[in-house]
């Protein structure tokens, strides 16, 4: 989306039908069940590559949407990653981030998703940018009392803090959004649709284009 200035269709699969692009445009696909089938993984399934002033094909850079948020996933993730020979090529950026799906459990996240994570880039030479996606604040209208007490602040920042000590220490960057996100009203509690994901976004890119050598 930022990449086109396309906030409609931005995400939007090439195979949608023209009844489909209007019943789930980009801000429905992000949190309404039945559209997100319409978002594009990959770079070449999207209605509208990226970078539109790019006229050669070969120089559209290649992205991917991965939706392994569950820290049982970092082992698949991993996987991925090394068959498009990502770790050691020093142009690719990984933006990974695990949370709230491992119920904030900062343990099985570094067993199960970081350490491989780690070693496997540690073993291509550390050659790819890795930032780690910190997790971002909770809205205090969550709906369930459950989720009120497992997931509310206090625990996202114990959560937060020695994971990026953590991952900081391994050289990888930390894009932390917890203030930026603070709050921010989100319709579940939790979700921020397009309106905090685009600023998110937004403040990623302009990281690409002026300083990627700093911290993000």
């Amino acid at each position: 989306m930022i990449s086109q200035s396309l906030r409609k269709h931005g995400s939007t699969i090439n195979t949608a039908t023209a009844q489909e692009q209007k019943k789930c445009p980009t801000l429905q696909q992000y949190w309404q069940m039945e559209c997100r089938a319409f978002v594009g993984k990959t770079t070449d399934a999207l209605l509208h590559p990226p970078c539109a002033g790019i006229r050669q094909p070969e120089d559209i850079p290649y992205l991917e949407y991965c939706e392994k948020a569950k820290a049982e996933h970092g082992e698949f993730v991993v996987d991925k990653i090394k068959k498009k020979g990502l770790f050691g090529d020093e142009n690719a950026l990984i933006l990974i981030g695990v949370a709230l799906h491992a119920n904030l459990r900062s343990f099985k996240v570094k067993r199960d998703y970081i350490e491989p994570m780690y070693k496997a880039w540690e073993r291509a030479g550390k050659k790819a940018t890795i930032v780690w996606l910190s997790m971002h604040s909770q809205d205090q209208s969550k709906k369930l009392k459950h989720f009120k007490q497992s997931q509310n602040d206090e625990r996202v920042a114990a959560f937060n803090g020695p994971i990026n000590r953590l991952v900081r220490g391994y050289g990888w960057k930390v894009f932390d959004s917890f203030a930026l996100t603070r709050g921010a009203y989100s319709y579940d509690g939790t979700h921020y649709d397009t309106t905090v994901n685009y600023l998110k976004a937004a403040y990623i890119m302009e990281w690409l284009e002026n300083n990627a050598d700093a911290q993000i």
